[in-house]
């Protein structure tokens, strides 16, 4: 995108599953449900070709257990981050978002500095560290 400043690191700060459903939640997911998901997720892709066919052929040439690779990436990936699922059945993902996140106008800063955080996001990240 144009105007969009270029990093070479970055740090996961929070994953947040988005979900169909017919009320509008956020739940708090552990390492180990959050894994789950994005393996779900992944496996959901197998069922359109040629995915299966290219799975098939990426498991007989390195002789890895690639599904068991994958799992470690993601749980490192993940570490302590906190994760969350929000369900909704108006789609509104992506005005929620920036609420956990940090307050309006204040949103993600991307400087390192600390963010100006909400209330919300605050007792999630208690729930998902409680040793801080």
């Amino acid at each position: 995108m144009p105007g969009v400043p270029l990093a070479k690191t970055a740090k996961f700060a929070a994953l947040f599953v988005i979900c169909r459903g017919s009320d509008n939640t956020t739940e708090t997911l552990g390492t180990d449900e959050a894994r789950e998901i994005l393996i779900a997720n992944t496996d959901d892709a197998y069922g359109f070709p040629p995915y299966a066919e290219l799975e098939a052929f990426l498991l007989a040439a390195t002789g890895e257990d690639l599904r068991q690779l994958e799992s470690s990436i993601i749980t490192g990936a993940l570490g302590s981050a906190p994760a969350f699922q929000l369900t909704s059945d108006r789609l509104n993902w992506a005005e929620r978002i920036p609420d956990l996140i940090a307050t309006p106008g204040d949103m993600i800063d991307l400087t390192g500095s600390p963010a100006e955080t909400s209330t919300e996001w605050d007792t999630a990240m208690a729930e998902a560290n409680p040793s801080r």
